[in-house]
């Protein structure tokens, strides 16, 4: 199976729980948010570093 993406995961997680309105536990949907966030924020330190290269080559010219 292909890996889902971290934004693809979270909304998928946010709407089980409704789908079972009796069962929402408010503490898990906020640790399943700050995983989805850990996860931007990994995704965006690599885009960081793989740009971080071109970055430096550039000249004002």
């Amino acid at each position: 199976m292909p890996r889902l993406r971290p934004r693809y995961r979270q909304l998928n997680a946010l709407g089980e729980p409704m789908d079972h309105s009796c069962d929402i536990d408010p503490v898990q949907l906020h640790r399943q948010h700050a995983d989805a966030l850990t996860d931007r924020a990994v995704g965006l330190k690599k885009l960081a570093d793989a740009w971080q290269p071109l970055y430096q080559s550039l000249t004002p010219d």
